[in-house]
C-alpha cells in the first residue's frame, strides 16, 4: 500500500481517502480542504498501513471508494482510529461476492483478461458517459498493467481470509454504477449502515471531491 499527503495544512484533523483499484494520486492531486489534511492510500499489493501517520491528529475521518471500501474494512479490524467516522462510496466490504460485491466471474475475468484495451473498456464502464470519461482521461493514473494485475490478484486472494470490521456510519450507492451494481451495494449495507442511492456512476469526480474535501468532521 502506498500513502501520500495530498494536502498538509497543519490541521489537527485528517481525512484518509482509500482510493479504488488501479488508482494513484494523479486524479486527486488538486484536492484541498481548509478543514483537514488529506491522506490518500492506493496500490493495494499489501495492507501495510502506517498507523503512526495518525499520531498527531485529534480527529480522523475515513472516506473509502470502490475496492478501497474493503481495504478500509480490513484495516478497521486492526485500528480503532479508523472506525469512528467513516463513509463508503460505490463499494462494499465484500469485494468478490455474487450478491454483495463484484460477481466472482466478472472479477476473475477482469484479472485474467487485463490489458490496455480491456482497461480502456473498464474505464468507460466506470465513467458511464463520454463527458465523464474525457474528464477522467485528463487525470488518469500512471500505472502499468503488471502493477494493476498484482494489485487485483492480491485483493482477490486476500479477501478470502482477512478479517474485516466494516464500521461505517453511512454509504452512498450509485444508481448508474456498472462496477459494483447498485442492488449489490444495497444488499451489502442493509445490516451495516444506512445507504443513500445517488444518480451517479462508479467514478464521479464531483461527489468524491465533495465528500473528501467538503464534509464537516
Amino acid at each position: 500500500m502506498k500513502h501520500e499527503l495530498l494536502s498538509k495544512n497543519g490541521n489537527s484533523n485528517l481525512t484518509i481517502f482509500f482510493a479504488g483499484w488501479g488508482m494513484d494520486n494523479n486524479p486527486f492531486t488538486d484536492y484541498r480542504s481548509g478543514k483537514s489534511d488529506i491522506l490518500i492510500c492506493f496500490d493495494y499489493s499489501n495492507l501495510h498501513f502506517k498507523i503512526e501517520l495518525l499520531d498527531k491528529y485529534k480527529n480522523v475521518r475515513v472516506v473509502a471508494w470502490s475496492l478501497g471500501v474493503w481495504v478500509a474494512s480490513a484495516l478497521q479490524a486492526k485500528h480503532e482510529q479508523l472506525r469512528e467516522n467513516a463513509v463508503a462510496i460505490n463499494g462494499t466490504p465484500f469485494p468478490v461476492d455474487e450478491e454483495r460485491g463484484i460477481p466472482p466471474s466478472v472479477f476473475e475475468g477482469t484479472l485474467k483478461g487485463l490489458s490496455e484495451k480491456n482497461l480502456a473498456r473498464f474505464n468507460r464502464r466506470m465513467c458511464a458517459n463520454s463527458e465523464k470519461l474525457a474528464e477522467y482521461e485528463l487525470v488518469r493514473p500512471k500505472r502499468s498493467i503488471p502493477s494493476l494485475s498484482t494489485e487485483l490478484a492480491f485483493i482477490g486472494s486476500a479477501q478470502k481470509n482477512i478479517q474485516i470490521a466494516a464500521k461505517f456510519k453511512r454509504a452512498y450507492a450509485g444508481k448508474l454504477d456498472a462496477i459494483f451494481s447498485c442492488q449489490n451495494q444495497i444488499n451489502a449495507w442493509e445490516s451495516i449502515c444506512p445507504v443513500e442511492v445517488l444518480d451517479v456512476a462508479h467514478y464521479d469526480r464531483t461527489l468524491l471531491r465533495n465528500l473528501i474535501c467538503g464534509e464537516d468532521l
